[in-house]
């Protein structure tokens, strides 16, 4: 089987180099409104420069050189939204083939 090369939505992939094309294997719609939530706490050792990333909520610093980070992320799901289960990633050779 061959794809078309010349299609909008593979140009569209091939000029931005971290999209994918991906076929589409399970799928889950949600009913109702859903929450999903991730909660990370970490602790480092102090020694030097220190830096912290873009979800970081809370950062405590103990005498002893531990640090302590707490980051939590919190995705509201509306109803009836479609979320891919399980994707193949599609490779697609020069001549078409994938």
């Amino acid at each position: 089987r061959k794809i078309d090369l010349n299609s909008s939505l593979l140009q569209h992939v091939i000029e931005r180099k971290h999209e994918v094309l991906c076929i589409l294997r399970e799928k889950i719609i949600t009913t109702q409104k859903c929450t999903i939530s991730e909660h990370i706490q970490a602790e480092e050792k102090i020694s030097g420069v220190m830096g912290c990333g873009t979800k970081i909520v809370k950062v405590s610093v103990s005498e002893n050189g531990s640090m302590m980070k707490d980051s939590s992320v919190i995705l509201e799901i509306p109803p009836a939204t479609t979320i891919a289960y399980s994707v193949i990633e599609l490779f697609i050779k020069h001549s078409g083939q994938f």
